[in-house]
């Protein structure tokens, strides 16, 4: 499946969560924000995103959420871990060699955020 595919299926679930109280122009922001999204760093990035998707407002009481449960700054912490292992292996003119992590610890790192983006998606339906 081809990115675009991708991201028009995340844009159609995206669209079953707020097609009741969306407008079809704050979708399209949420496109247009998806697509200019370029790496992972929470604050440049990912809250951004979250912030169209969620409304300012919304993302505070998430990120509110997210710190009573702990889950905050693993977020920011396993991004990072993905944004700065991504720009060591993107950006290879830089060195003549690259540390990978081993394959156990990236999908444990993904496994981690998978479950702390499925809370973020079920908090922000609760404050809908």
């Amino acid at each position: 499946m081809r990115g675009s595919d991708v991201n028009r299926s995340h844009l159609k679930e995206l669209n079953s969560y707020y097609s009741d109280s969306t407008s079809s122009s704050a979708l399209e922001l949420v496109e247009d924000t998806i697509q200019r999204i370029h790496g992972v760093n929470y604050r440049q990035h990912v809250q951004r995103l979250f912030s169209v998707a969620f409304g300012a407002n919304r993302l505070a009481a998430i990120e509110s959420k997210l710190k009573e449960v702990a889950k905050f700054e693993q977020l920011k912490a396993d991004l990072g871990s993905v944004q700065k292992s991504r720009n060591e292996l993107a950006h290879t003119y830089t060195q003549v060699t690259s540390r990978i992590d081993a394959p156990e610890v990236t999908l444990k790192r993904f496994e981690r955020l998978h479950r702390i983006l499925n809370e973020i998606q079920t908090f922000g339906l609760e404050e809908a």
